[in-house]
């Protein structure tokens, strides 16, 4: 899935549907406005297996590791930020079925 937009404040943005089982591998954002307000208000939701709660629900800056909306620039093999704006993600989710 690959898709460019520009999410508002409080907007609800869904990034993939997807029918069936799956896995993901890879998650890559990137943000113009790295403030920590920005940080700590987008939300990563992320469902599936049937489930009406979220799997994964965090701060999008916690999510990747940069607690309370402070930038830095890292890498492991599991997440990393860029100074490009590169946010990665490579934990790999498993599921039978998404949504």
């Amino acid at each position: 899935v690959h898709k460019l937009s520009n999410i508002q404040v409080g907007e609800i943005f869904e990034l993939a549907n997807i029918d069936g089982p799956g896995i993901i591998r890879h998650i890559w954002m990137t943000f113009s406005n790295r403030t920590p307000e920005n940080l700590r208000g987008y939300i990563i939701r992320i469902f599936w297996d049937g489930l009406e709660n979220p799997s994964v629900e965090s701060p999008i800056g916690d999510f990747f590791g940069l607690m309370h909306g402070r930038v830095g620039h890292y890498s492991t093999p599991y997440l990393g930020v860029s100074e490009g704006k590169g946010f990665n993600c490579f934990f790999v989710f498993y599921m039978e079925q998404v949504g």
